[in-house]
């Protein structure tokens, strides 16, 4: 289990919170001027329709992923599916 949040900061940027079933908690902040593009998208995955978040961050190759993991009757990390 997981626990997976975002906030967004006016004019700061964007914080996001993860927090393991453990209790361990990562933060992630991206400052406003870093952020290129905020995507809402959805992808597929074999029969099913999943809908994910992804923060582009400038001189990044990979997008930030919000809300890694989805449950969808499986669970599985959307980090494998997203470059």
């Amino acid at each position: 289990m997981q626990i997976e949040s975002i906030t967004i900061l006016k004019q700061l940027g964007v914080q996001i919170e993860r927090t393991s079933y453990h209790f361990s908690s990562k933060k992630v902040f991206i400052p406003l001027e870093k952020i290129e593009s905020i995507l809402i998208n959805e992808g597929f995955h074999l029969n099913q329709v999943i809908y994910y978040m992804a923060v582009l961050v400038k001189n990044e190759s990979t997008a930030q992923l919000p809300f890694q993991v989805c449950n969808h009757g499986n669970v599985f990390t959307l980090a494998n599916y997203i470059p």
